[in-house]
């Protein structure tokens, strides 16, 4: 190792790793430091673990614990019976986890509407961001981040901090078949995977050097992995970062564990291009965990029900004893730009070898945008950056909470089978009295008979104290009633019911708020690894966006290339959306305004939607078949000019209202204005033919009102026409010859 003077010394004592001015090229430095942090990092971590560790295993049920030193290191153990306190009940009644429930399904309960601003306000940037809104919602469903955040949000609740990963993973995506020689390029591997990235696996527009080799005078068919955008939830456990932080947009540094098989880092960091250093081979199987780690897998494998089970083969050792076959603990750091590193800096170790030194494959003009991790905070904590959890400080109340359930069944067990006092020498032997109903005791009159010891109840107040644990756990945690749609019985006025459900959720605000820009930090980098890696169209994706498309034009969307999108990538989580509402409270506002006539229900389709907001289903054939009619029509006014014998037919008798509101809520559609001219003036040709015989029949039932002498109903469309003068005095003569002259005979029914 070549000696580069103040460039070369570290300062990696204590919590904090300073390797800015080691070189790239001088990979066993690096990695010395980075794997010294790491043996370090499971003693930093023993404070934030006996919270982390006594939270998750208590939730999991495991609430009988010591703090004890087990193997040379203090961790959570199991309460030991032994013949001296195995007469003592162990209850457990996990209010906790009913906690951790309420509050999760809270947060998972509303899925945040999410968009992307445009950078300017072209329309081009606001063409561009609604197809980034598809991104959005296709990200969305393809990397199943429903199932993500929900254990993003189990993670949060338990440790307090949750980090998400959003990455390019080289192995995803297929592959497409490209002319030339093998094309696998240099380029910095893929956050996450460590695999390569770049221009030469996924695009086939850098590859002008190598396009047209031939081989025995035929071009060269070469597959090309196209990699594809992916994304990790990552517990507190596997993550080290800057000590002076306060959050990741002020950290130096930040560094992920992650334990991989040795074939999968050989295949991945065999590289000859520049970061790589060709080390690979040299890593050997790594038979030690950190104490971070050794933790985090304990309880991975464990179960609160039977107790902690240890890991076959792992030792309780801060320093980590045999524990992994065929892998190693991968140590993926990044560095902040500097003048340094003016784009960052990526550092890839393994069991002691550095594969990868070089730029950061993270990068943008925001604040974070130099790694790929998100990350959301429960609580801050002044001073330190690692977030406090809802469950910490609950942790007692239900160790209490089991004390008492403790006490009140050794008590019940005493007064209903009670202790016996035995004179010594009255006869009766230890162990003669079984309690079996009929048996008879002789014994000693002069000694004295056995007696029963006297019991006392469970003094009321141990009950009282009980209840106002139970309350307690609630409101320390956040988790109140009002969280699970349970109301008080005295309250029915929604807006009483809105008030208390603002007030109990009101301390969840900020944490709702730091969840938010968590979303919208996740969903960013997600839009920019697309708008830097989908340089070619890719067949399945496009169905995605097209599946939740509603107003752009097919032509729009076909051939999507990550360019597309213009960059613009400013996701933002719509204000307000990401708050859960009460369905409760929802169906009573709507059912005041109801009763105050603020909904219109003479209406059908005002009717049809508030009976689908209240639940009520099978109750809207006035207005279900028209609609279904009208929708379907639309469909063959789409598709006219390919199948020219599915023209809809208008009839007499239907819903015209509803077909020309469904019907011109259509043609209102900004993607209708991009139909085919032939497909615009059928719709146009088919509203006019609706509004006509709805004219029509407003005639008709004027004449027949006129002739009957009474005054006319309602119109269709919810319009009263005016009476006449004439009104209940018959209808006048110029009125019967016109209907006498008519074409259609008044109240006959028909098509046309």
């Amino acid at each position: 190792m070549s000696d580069n003077g103040n460039n070369s010394k570290t300062n990696n004592t204590g919590n904090d790793i300073d390797i800015t001015r080691v070189p790239n090229d001088d990979p066993e430095q690096l990695a010395r430091a980075i794997e010294q942090f790491y043996k370090q990092d499971g003693t930093q971590k023993t404070r934030l673990s006996y919270w982390w560790e006594r939270t998750q295993k208590m939730l999991d049920g495991d609430q009988w614990l010591v703090y004890s030193n087990s193997g040379g290191a203090y961790q959570w153990n199991s309460l030991v019976v032994s013949k001296a306190n195995e007469y003592i009940p162990r209850p457990v009644t996990n209010y906790m986890f009913d906690a951790y429930e309420t509050l999760k399904s809270y947060l998972t309960k509303t899925k945040p509407r999410t968009s992307v601003k445009p950078n300017t306000e072209t329309y081009q940037d606001k063409a561009a961001s609604k197809v980034a809104d598809l991104c959005l919602e296709a990200n969305y469903e393809r990397l199943k981040d429903q199932e993500n955040y929900e254990y993003s949000d189990s993670v949060l609740l338990t440790y307090g901090t949750v980090f998400k990963k959003d990455y390019w993973d080289t192995t995803a995506g297929g592959s497409i078949d490209v002319t030339g020689e093998d094309p696998l390029s240099a380029a910095p591997p893929a956050p996450g995977t460590q695999a390569p990235m770049g221009a030469g696996p996924d695009s086939t527009q850098d590859l002008g050097g190598i396009l047209g080799a031939v081989q025995d005078g035929q071009p060269v068919q070469t597959q090309i992995p196209l990699g594809d955008v992916a994304t990790r939830i990552i517990e507190p456990y596997c993550m080290a970062l800057d000590p002076l932080a306060t959050g990741l947009h002020t950290a130096r540094w930040i560094m992920e564990y992650a334990i991989q098989p040795l074939d999968w880092i050989r295949e991945t960091y065999s590289k000859t291009e520049p970061g790589y250093t060709g080390k690979v081979d040299e890593v050997k199987e790594e038979t030690q965990l950190s104490g971070s780690l050794r933790r985090f897998y304990q309880l991975k494998n464990s179960s609160g029900v039977k107790g902690a089970s240890q890991i076959e083969g792992v030792g309780n050792s801060d320093t980590g004893t045999q524990a992994l076959t065929n892998c190693a603990v991968v140590k993926e750091y990044y560095e902040k730009p500097s003048e340094l590193n003016p784009k960052g800096r990526m550092v890839v170790v393994a069991n002691g070898v550095c594969l990868y030194a070089g730029e950061s494959p993270c990068e943008g003009p925001d604040q974070g945008d130099w790694h790929p991790y998100s990350e959301c905070r429960w609580e801050l904590v002044p001073g330190r950056f690692w977030g406090k959890g809802p469950l910490d400080n609950v942790c007692e109340l239900q160790k209490r909470i089991n004390s008492i359930d403790a006490t009140v069944i050794l008590a019940r067990k005493t007064m209903a089978i009670p202790q016996k006092i035995n004179p010594i020498g009255n006869g009766i032997e230890p162990g003669q009295m079984t309690g079996r109903p009929g048996q008879v005791h002789f014994y000693r009159a002069d000694v004295g008979a056995p007696s029963n010891m006297p019991t006392e109840g469970v003094d009321p107040t141990v009950f009282q104290e009980r209840s106002q644990c139970v309350e307690d756990m609630k409101t320390i945690s956040g988790a109140v009633d009002i969280l699970k749609g349970d109301t008080p019985p005295q309250v029915g006025a929604a807006s009483a019911v809105s008030l208390l459900y603002e007030i109990g959720t009101g301390k969840l605000f900020p944490m709702l708020d730091r969840k938010k820009r968590y979303v919208e930090s996740s969903q960013k980098k997600q839009m920019k690894l697309i708008a830097k890696h989908y340089k070619e169209p890719r067949e399945d994706y496009i169905k995605l966006l097209k599946k939740h498309n509603t107003e752009l034009s097919e032509s729009a969307i076909n051939k999507f290339l990550g360019t597309d999108l213009l960059d613009n990538c400013n996701v933002v989580v719509e204000a307000g959306s990401n708050v859960p509402k009460l369905e409760a409270m929802k169906q009573m506002r709507l059912q005041e305004a109801a009763q105050m006539g603020a909904i219109d229900m003479s209406l059908p389709s005002n009717r049809a939607r508030y009976q689908e907001e209240m639940g009520i289903v099978g109750f809207d054939h006035d207005v279900a078949p028209a609609q279904n009619r009208a929708e379907w029509e639309n469909d063959c006014l789409d598709n006219i000019l390919v199948d020219p014998s599915k023209k809809p037919v208008v009839l007499a008798d239907e819903d015209h209202a509803i077909h020309v509101k469904i019907h011109f809520d259509r043609v209102q559609e900004p993607a209708w204005m991009e139909l085919d001219q032939g497909i615009q003036q059928a719709y146009m040709a088919h509203i006019e033919e609706h509004k006509q015989m709805q004219q029509q029949q407003l005639q008709m039932q004027q004449m027949e009102a006129m002739m009957t002498g009474q005054p006319p109903g309602p119109s269709q469309d919810g319009t009263n026409p005016t009476p006449t003068k004439s009104a209940g005095k018959g209808p006048p003569n110029s009125v019967r010859e016109a209907a006498a002259k008519a074409d259609v005979p008044p109240g006959s029914k028909g098509m046309t």
